[in-house]
């Protein structure tokens, strides 16, 4: 009976121990990742992402190519404008010169005309309106 009993225990045992225990998790803890923020120069297409999770970068390594070729033409455009607006601007010498020349015209006309109220051919009103005429010139000038 000892021997019958034993094999009992022991048969107990092993159906027992074999039983798959639902016993949770063995540890438990969270994971903290880096988070690095990758930018590129300029923008445009991607043509070229070379890059593995987890490998390590060195600062300004080349890592992928965008075509810029849209930005590249937006500069061109950019310096044309830029071209076309100053070659549109008045040349202020030329200008200045011009006004010179009429003023010096203005100023003879005027004497002409203050000779001929002197001589009462003309009017004030004349001179007056010759006189204007050269304060304007001037002031263009200036």
């Amino acid at each position: 009976m000892k021997r019958h009993s034993l094999q009992t225990i022991l048969l107990a045992l092993l159906v027992f121990s074999c039983r798959e225990k639902n016993t949770g998790p063995d540890a438990s803890g969270t994971f903290e990742a880096i988070e690095t923020i990758i930018s590129a120069e300029a923008n445009g297409k991607l043509l070229a992402f070379n890059l593995t999770e987890g490998e390590v970068l060195k600062q300004g390594q080349v890592i992928g190519f965008i075509d810029s070729t849209q930005l590249y033409l937006t500069k061109v455009q950019l310096m044309q404008n830029r071209k076309a607006i100053l070659s549109g601007r008045p040349d202020v010498k030329t200008q200045i010169k011009s006004l010179k020349e009429q003023l010096k015209n203005a100023i003879a006309d005027r004497d002409r005309i203050a000779n001929l109220v002197k001589g009462e051919v003309a009017s004030q009103k004349q001179l007056d309106d010759a006189n204007m005429k050269v304060a304007v010139i001037q002031s263009t000038i200036d």
